[in-house]
């Protein structure tokens, strides 16, 4: 059985207009430092890595590294999503302690709400946890 799938293509942003634009409006609550990262792309042998962040997932990347980085660009592709690499591998770690994190917290919070309802399921008093705690949560957040 052959299925048709639709294909879809992003289309890469101009250099430099459509992604200073995009920096500028990334970096929108802090200026400089947008002006900062379009100024390092503007250096002398970064003309390889102007032409990656025209495609707008690196470039998303690329202002992700550049807001929580030391402010350097790489001079060549392989540098470049070799700091992709590292960041995604803090975010990972950052992430699964977190999630971890919460998730034990969820768990004893579940426990409790269960052993103070008896009548409720298992389910129900995960539900009843979460709408209660995990929208509060997010009100904060």
């Amino acid at each position: 059985m052959r299925v048709n799938f639709d294909t879809y293509r992003s289309l890469d942003f101009s250099y430099p207009q459509q992604v200073e634009r995009f920096i500028h409006n990334w970096f929108a609550a802090n200026p400089e430092k947008g002006e900062q990262l379009c100024t390092a792309l503007k250096e002398s042998g970064k003309e390889r890595i102007q032409d990656l962040v025209k495609n707008p997932l690196r470039l998303t990347l690329l202002c992700l590294n550049w807001q929580s980085g030391d402010g350097k660009l790489p001079d060549t592709q392989a540098g470049l999503y070799q700091q992709f690499v590292d960041d995604f591998y803090k975010w990972k770690k950052v992430y699964s302690t977190y999630s971890n994190s919460t998730g034990s917290l969820v768990s004893t919070a579940t426990n409790r709400t269960y052993k103070s309802d008896r009548s409720l399921s298992a389910t129900a008093a995960t539900k009843r946890f979460s709408d209660v705690h995990l929208d509060a949560a997010e009100c904060l957040s």
